[in-house]
């Protein structure tokens, strides 16, 4: 079985070859933050968090509430248990996100003519 550290070390070296920057995300006297945060950067940056899990691993009460915290107000919120998982996460982000952009590019393009 894989260890958690062993599944984010990986994601985060997938990170950094995909050009996106991840950031280990510590609250003082906060418990329950999701594990790392991740950011794609750019004029329109984008950023996201990953809580790791062992495979079968499960959240404890204070992560899922501010899982669902965070997610109420619109932030992306991931929970991985592999290292297949979590590279399937950031490709899928950072294609979305150059998508959006796209969308914004052209649309300040449309606007300014």
């Amino acid at each position: 079985m894989t260890a958690e550290s062993q599944i984010e070390g990986a994601v985060c070296r997938h990170a950094q070859r995909i050009g996106m920057s991840s950031h280990k995300w510590k609250g003082v006297n906060e418990k329950g933050l999701p594990d790392r945060i991740f950011i794609i950067p750019g004029p329109i940056a984008h950023w996201f968090a990953v809580e790791f899990k062992k495979p079968g691993g499960v959240l404890s009460p204070s992560q899922k509430r501010k899982i669902k915290k965070f997610r109420s107000m619109g932030v992306h919120v991931y929970t991985c248990c592999t290292i297949d998982m979590g590279v399937s996460i950031l490709n899928t982000q950072k294609r979305e996100h150059l998508k959006r952009v796209k969308i914004l590019q052209e649309a300040l393009v449309n606007k300014h003519g």
